[in-house]
C-alpha cells in the first residue's frame, strides 16, 4: 500500500499557484484602423497649416497657433484623452468645449447619427503643425500615438465665424474677448502681444476690468466692428461676443388681481449660515420683509428708484424667503436670511457699457 502525502499537515503551498484575473473589458473597438486614420486626417492637417500659415506673424506669440481637435464620439471618457500623441508631437492641449458632429464612422452598430463628443483646443508652434502630417505617417501601428489618433474624428482651424457668438452688426462697440491662456505656464507674453495687435488695429482694451476663469483670460474691448473681426484672428482668441446690457425694467400691464390675507411666521431663519444675495430693482421704505432681510444696500445712491423695480424687487425677494403664498396656508419659517442690492435704477437704461463685464 503507498503512503498518502497529507498536504493538510504539511507543504501545503505545493498546491498553490498563481491565478491570473482575466480583464474586465476586452479591448474596445477603434472606428478607424491607422491608414484610414491617416487617409482621413492628411487632407485636414494640409488644409489647417495652409490656413496658419496665412496669419500674420502678429497673431501668433512667439509663433504660437491654436487648432481644433474633435474626438470620435466613441472614444470622449478620459481615459481616451489623446495624451502620449500629443506629447509626442509637441503639442499641448489648453482647453475643451462639448459639440455636436455627425462622425462618419463609430463603435456602435447603428448608422452614425448626430451626437454629443468632445473637442479640444490645443496650442504648439506653427513649425510643429507643419510636421504634424510628416509625424502621423510615421507612427508605430500597434503604439499608444496609433490608437490615440484613430480616435480623431477632425483637425481643423479656428475661425473669425468660429469666435464670434452672439448678434451683433456694424453699429456694435463693446465686447468681451476670451483668450487661452497657457495651463501652469506664464501666458503674460499672450497678453502683451493681444494688447499690441488691439493697439495696431485701434480697438481699446480695458485690462483693468478683466478677470481670469480657469485658464481663460476675460478683456472688455471697445472699437469698430470691422476692426473687432480683424481680432478674432489673433491665434489664442477662444470667444468674442456683445458685451450685455443691463436693461431697465419694461412696463408691466397687470389687472387688479384679488388681494390675499396671511399670516407670515415669527421665528427666525432655519440658519443663519448661507449667504444669499438678490440683485434686483430695490425695496420700499416700508415693508414686511424687515425680520428677514440680513442688509439692503443700493448700488447707485445718485439714482433713484425705477417705480417698476420697487415692485419686482420685493416681489422676488418675497419669493426667495417664502415661496408661492396659498389661500389659506401660512407660509413657512424661511431657510435663510437674504441681502438685497439695489442694482437696476431709473438710471440703468444710460449705464456704462462696461457694467455688464
Amino acid at each position: 500500500m503507498m503512503k498518502n502525502t497529507n498536504f493538510l499537515i504539511g507543504r501545503g503551498e505545493l498546491l498553490t499557484g498563481t491565478i491570473k484575473a482575466p480583464g474586465r473589458y476586452g479591448k474596445k473597438a477603434e472606428a478607424y484602423t491607422l491608414l484610414e486614420a491617416i487617409a482621413r486626417l492628411t487632407p485636414q492637417v494640409a488644409a489647417t497649416i495652409k490656413e496658419l500659415d496665412s496669419l500674420p506673424q502678429i497673431t501668433c506669440p512667439h509663433d504660437l497657433a491654436v487648432v481644433q481637435l474633435t474626438l470620435n464620439p466613441s472614444f470622449i471618457a478620459k481615459s481616451y484623452f489623446p495624451s502620449e500623441l500629443l506629447r509626442s508631437a509637441g503639442l499641448i492641449s489648453i482647453g475643451s468645449k462639448s459639440v455636436k458632429i455627425t462622425p462618419e464612422k463609430w463603435t456602435k452598430k447603428a448608422s452614425p447619427s448626430e451626437c454629443s463628443t468632445t473637442s479640444l483646443f490645443v496650442a504648439g508652434k506653427r513649425s510643429t503643425f507643419r510636421n504634424f502630417e510628416t509625424f502621423i505617417k510615421q507612427i508605430e501601428w500597434d503604439s499608444t500615438e496609433a490608437s490615440n489618433l484613430s480616435r480623431i474624428e477632425r483637425f481643423q482651424s479656428l475661425t473669425t465665424e468660429d469666435r464670434i457668438k452672439g448678434v451683433c452688426d456694424e453699429d456694435t462697440r463693446w465686447f468681451e474677448v476670451g483668450l487661452h491662456m497657457l495651463p501652469d505656464e506664464n501666458s503674460t507674453f499672450i497678453q502683451e502681444a493681444f494688447r499690441e495687435y488691439s493697439e495696431k488695429e485701434e480697438v481699446k482694451i480695458y485690462s483693468d476690468v478683466s478677470f481670469t476663469a480657469g485658464n481663460l483670460w476675460f478683456v472688455p474691448v471697445e472699437g469698430s466692428f470691422r476692426a473687432v473681426k480683424r481680432l478674432a484672428e489673433f491665434s489664442f482668441v477662444r470667444v468674442m461676443r456683445p458685451v450685455p446690457k443691463l436693461r431697465a425694467f419694461r412696463p408691466l400691464q397687470r389687472g387688479a388681481g384679488a388681494t390675499l390675507k396671511c399670516s407670515l411666521p415669527t421665528e427666525q431663519p432655519l440658519s443663519s449660515k448661507p449667504r444669499v444675495a438678490i440683485l434686483d430693482g430695490g425695496l420700499p421704505v416700508s415693508h414686511v420683509l424687515e425680520p428677514w432681510l440680513g442688509s439692503y444696500k443700493v448700488l447707485d445712491p445718485d439714482a433713484d428708484d425705477d417705480p417698476g423695480g420697487i415692485e419686482h424687487g420685493l416681489a422676488v425677494t418675497s419669493a426667495f424667503l417664502f415661496g408661492p403664498i396659498l389661500p389659506s396656508i401660512n407660509p413657512a419659517r424661511p431657510f435663510s436670511f437674504v441681502d438685497h442690492l439695489r442694482v437696476l435704477d431709473k438710471e440703468t437704461g444710460g449705464e456704462d457699457p462696461l457694467a455688464g463685464c
